[in-house]
């Protein structure tokens, strides 16, 4: 085990080039783009990684993309429904109110 380790010490980076092309897509593009663009650009330049790869690589670099906020959508509404929804309709008449309304007038 202790061999192992001393040789995985002296060995070259297998992903050198991988990382500095990820890099550089990532500055380019102002940290807009995220694993799956890159992806596809590193395959643009014919360097041929895996997305999970990619993930992995750019977390090691502590790139992470921009998120962009949500939008709310506002739906137009007909200005007959939004009339209807400002008026204020009173509760129907009961047989309770009937009766009181009844015995007010007398």
């Amino acid at each position: 085990m202790f061999y192992y380790h001393c040789q995985r010490l002296t060995q070259s980076d297998q992903y050198a080039e991988a990382k500095e092309k990820i890099q550089e897509i990532f500055y380019e593009h102002k940290g807009r783009y995220g694993y799956r663009r890159i992806t596809s650009e590193l395959r643009k330049a014919k360097i041929g990684l895996n997305h999970k790869t990619v993930q992995k690589l750019m977390k090691l670099l502590g790139l992470k993309s921009k998120v962009r906020p949500k939008c709310q959508w506002q739906s137009k509404i007909d200005p007959l429904i939004a009339f209807k929804r400002q008026l204020k309709i009173d509760p129907p008449l009961t047989i309770n109110t009937l009766y009181l309304i009844a015995s007010s007038s007398l």
